[in-house]
């Protein structure tokens, strides 16, 4: 009754867990924005030869604990 357990946790598999995850995130986020690149680029010179007024507008987003944040769009107009 009076013995207590200790344990010991192995943080290093948690440690190796979030490298690899974070090295996946950064790899896959290079990949697509290269993929992107070139539909991007036509997407911005159609609106820019469409349009008068710039290719991109902020906008305000809430993000996550209502912290605001900036996101990019294109300025589509139908």
């Amino acid at each position: 009754m009076g013995k207590e357990r200790e344990y010991q946790v192995d943080t290093s598999f948690y440690l190796y867990k979030n490298v690899i995850k974070r090295i996946l995130d950064i790899s896959v986020s290079l990949v697509a924005l290269i993929v992107l690149l070139i539909p991007f680029l036509i997407i911005s010179l159609l609106i820019k030869f469409d349009s008068k007024g710039p290719v991109f507008f902020k906008q305000v987003r809430m993000g996550k604990d209502d912290v605001p944040f900036d996101i990019l769009k294109f300025s589509f107009y139908v």
